[in-house]
Formats: structure tokens, C-alpha cells, sequence
């Protein structure tokens, strides 16, 4: 049953009492009082609830958040106890502001009032049968295209602050993200970025792209951060206000004309990903997002979960211009192996020619990896690794027969080659900004093909 309210009237969400409606009996400080009495009483119910979300991993700009509608819905049947309201005065609350507030405004009421009725109270309402707006998902008319993405990088005046928007992008990171990176989350042996929740957890892998190595490089030999990747002045953690401010500044400078946020770096990572053929449930579930309502909004896409992403969308944002001479080299592929040609092919006809021949030689590296660790227990990289593998006298890939000389040469050569290849050619691509040309790419594609057939073909 509705409270009546016959002598309060609302301003927004809250009641004051006017003076010319206080009973006769009650003293001229009645709103004082109330007022005081009543704050004293919701503080302390606010308290609790804001601690009880935190406690649960919330973020605590989202305990602040829900204990507001909890204030507003006790203001407006002018109460001090939430636990007071039975579920019709919550409804009549939830249907007051569905008329007068946006819908995403109204579903955070909704958690709100779930979590603090349901959750911790154990009242089990049945708020499921009041019908919700639906949410507004307002992400297609935002997003960035690859130019968009270029000028607002170049227009990023600080080292800094371009290579917070870069790893933004290039991650898929929200800003709560980005700022709990540290330093010690970057791996550039492997190109990877552990990304850490709110309460500073790691809890998902993103590929680091070389590109954005690099510029990340520039920045810190400017600055040398000490232990966050991006620090305020003191050496603390920085503000999200500040990266708001600096994608805020990028953006105008850029002369994008788009009513662009932080957030809109993300939406553009998962579309531009779409575009690239990978689902979007494998999108959401890389990025953490298992919620019911994520999974719901992009249910019937049937995917493998277990796969991973491997690849950033920035890969493909400064693509040469001269990549349409990759056409001319089409037929070289049935020169190459299979496994070659599938792990490298996209990156060299996107013109990532250095990228091509680095991923080329990982691929050999991992297939011995594999093998040596399987046989041996042993995990071993480069060309340590290769050296165990052809070693002449306990050889776990022999490549020819080792009772004759000639089989023995074989052995020794290929070691060679092979430690060669890691120490020569893999290595200072993957530490260094080396760029090659395309007929050298194609040279040194074949020749990692050559690698990996003798692999397969080895006698044991």
C-alpha cells in the first residue's frame, strides 16, 4: 500500500515540508529535526550497503552509485528504513522514474534495489515481473574509423598520452583498466599485456602489438615510471579523470566530429575485430565479459571458447601503402608449407612484412618446443633449444641417418641453420624495429618453409 505524502511535495527525488503545512503541535525546528534524524539513520544504512558491494569486488564509484537510489527511493515515500517498503511501494518508486529518467539511469536502480532487497536482505521480490526499458546500446554511430583512429593518435601532443590511447585501443581497455596496469604486466619477449580488474587482479591476456611496444618505449625513456605504467607526478596511480581529459583534448585537436568518449576506443576494438571474422561472443569472453546480459545480448553465435584472440585490430591500422604489390608475390605461396603459410599469410598481405617472417620463425620455435618438452620434460627457446633437438650425439629430431657421415653433416648443418635462424633472424626482429622489404620477405618465408618441411619429414 502507497504511504501518503498529504503534506510533503517532491522536488525531484527529495521531500521538504513546507512551513505553512507543519502541524500546529510541532515546533518551528519539526524540519530540522526530521531532517537531522533522518540523515543520521540513512547514513548508517548507506554505510553498510556501500561496504557490503565493495566487500563483493564492486567498485566503489558503484556502491556510491547504488546506495544513491536507495536514498532517493526512502526521500521519496519519505522514510528512514529502506527495509520498511514492501514491493508495491518499490515498484510505484522504479514506475515514477521509468517516466522521468533515461533507461540505462533505470536499470542501474534496478541492480540497486536487487542487490540491497534480494541479495542482502534475503527478501526475494519478484522484480522480475516489472517490465524494464530497454537498454540504450548506442555504439554503432560511435566508433572509429581506422583515419579517425590515426588522426586522434597523431593528434596526442605527450608521448604519454599517446601511448595510453594506443594500449586503450589496442586492448581493448576501459579506463579502470589502464590505469592499474604495471610496469611488470608488460611482456615484450612475448607481446602481452596481463590485464588487471579493479581490485588490481590479473585476470585476462591481451596481445601487445609491436606498435604499440615501441611507442610505449618512447614513453617511458621520457618519463621512467616506478611502478604503475601511468603515474601522476607523486608517483601514484593516475587519476581517470586525467586520461578522460587528454582523450578529451586529443579528440578536439583531431577534428573528429564525432561525440566520442574513452569508451568509444573499446566499442571500436570489438567492432574492428568483428570486421577481422572473429565472433563476438570470443570478443566478449576475452574481454571478461561473462554477465548473463552480455552473453544474452549476443546469444546464437556458435563459437569455441577455449580458442583465443591473437591479434589486436591496431595490427591492421597503418597498413603500407605499398601493399598492393603483395599481389604480384601470390604465387609464391605453393613454394612454402602449410603451416608457414597459414600463420603469416594474412600479416604479409596486409603488408606487416617484418611481423610475417618474426611470426614464421616462432612457429618453428614452438613446433620443437613442443616436441623437445614432450620427450624430455625440457622448455627450452632459441637457440639453446635447437641445439638439443639436432644435437649429433643424443638427437631428439634426427634429420638424417647418423651411422654415416654424410648423415652426420646433415645433423650438424641444420643445427647450425636452425640456431642460426633464431639468434640471426628471430631474435633482432623481436627486440628491434627492423623493416624489410617484400622480396626479401619472400626469400626468408620460403626459407622458414624449408625449416618446418624438415621438421615434418625428419626420421624420427
Amino acid at each position: 500500500m502507497a504511504r501518503k505524502k498529504s503534506w510533503c511535495k517532491l522536488i525531484g527525488f527529495r521531500f521538504v515540508i513546507p512551513h505553512d503545512t507543519i502541524p500546529s503541535n510541532v515546533g518551528s525546528n519539526y524540519n530540522e529535526r526530521h531532517q537531522t534524524t533522518k540523515m543520521a539513520i540513512e547514513q548508517k544504512i548507506l554505510d553498510n550497503y556501500r561496504s557490503a558491494l565493495i566487500r563483493k569486488g564492486n567498485d566503489p564509484k558503484t556502491a556510491v552509485l547504488y546506495s544513491k537510489w536507495l536514498t532517493d527511493i526512502c526521500n521519496f515515500h519519505d522514510i528512514t528504513d529502506p527495509l520498511t517498503l514492501d514491493f508495491e511501494e518499490i515498484k510505484e518508486f522504479i514506475d515514477f522514474t521509468i517516466k522521468r529518467r533515461p533507461p540505462n539511469s533505470v536499470n542501474t536502480a534496478f541492480h540497486s534495489f536487487i542487490y540491497f532487497y534480494n541479495k542482502i536482505n534475503k527478501k526475494d521480490y519478484p522484480f522480475d515481473t516489472i517490465v524494464r526499458p530497454k537498454r540504450i546500446r548506442n555504439t554503432e554511430n560511435v566508433i572509429f574509423t581506422n583515419e579517425e583512429l590515426r588522426l586522434l593518435f597523431d593528434a596526442a601532443d605527450k608521448p604519454k598520452h599517446k601511448a595510453a590511447l594506443m594500449l586503450m585501443y589496442a586492448c581493448g581497455l576501459d579506463i579502470s583498466e589502464l590505469i592499474q596496469v604495471l610496469i611488470t604486466d608488460i611482456d615484450s619477449t612475448k607481446n602481452i599485456l596481463s590485464v588487471r580488474n579493479n581490485k588490481g587482479k590479473k585476470y585476462r591476456e591481451a596481445p601487445l602489438p609491436k606498435l604499440v611496444i615501441n611507442q610505449l618505449r618512447e614513453y617511458y625513456k621520457s618519463e621512467q615510471p616506478k611502478k604503475y605504467l601511468f603515474e601522476n607526478r607523486s608517483g601514484e596511480i593516475l587519476n581517470s579523470r586525467t586520461i578522460q581529459h587528454f582523450f578529451g583534448v586529443a579528440l578536439k585537436s583531431s577534428g573528429i566530429k564525432k561525440s566520442a568518449t574513452s569508451k568509444t576506443l573499446k566499442y571500436s576494438y570489438v567492432k574492428h575485430l568483428e570486421k577481422q571474422g572473429i565472433p563476438l561472443l570470443l570478443i566478449l569472453e576475452h574481454l571478461g565479459l561473462k554477465s548473463e546480459g552480455s552473453i544474452y545480448f549476443y546469444s546464437g553465435i556458435e563459437v569455441d571458447l577455449q580458442e583465443k584472440i591473437k591479434i589486436s585490430p591496431i595490427d591492421y591500422l597503418l597498413v603500407p601503402k605499398k601493399v598492393e604489390t603483395t599481389k604480384l608475390y601470390s604465387d609464391f605461396w605453393n613454394l612454402v608449407n602449410d603451416k608457414i603459410e597459414k600463420s603469416t599469410r594474412r600479416k604479409f598481405e596486409t603488408g606487416f612484412y617484418a611481423d610475417a617472417v618474426e611470426t614464421a620463425l616462432k612457429e618453428i620455435n614452438s613446433t620443437i618446443k613442443k616436441i623437445v618438452k614432450t620427450k624430455t620434460g625440457e622448455e627450452l627457446d632459441g637457440a639453446k633449444l635447437m641445439q638439443k633437438a639436432f644435437s649429433i650425439q643424443n638427437p631428439i629430431l634426427e634429420l638424417a641417418d647418423l651411422n654415416t657421415e654424410s648423415g652426420r653433416n646433415i645433423q650438424q648443418g641444420y643445427l647450425q641453420i636452425f640456431s642460426g635462424a633464431m639468434t640471426g633472424i628471430r631474435n633482432p626482429k623481436a627486440h628491434d624495429n627492423i623493416e624489410i622489404e617484400i622480396d626479401e620477405t619472400v626469400r626468408l618465408l620460403c626459407f622458414c618453409g624449408e625449416l618446418m618441411d624438415k621438421i615434418e619429414n625428419r626420421i624420427k
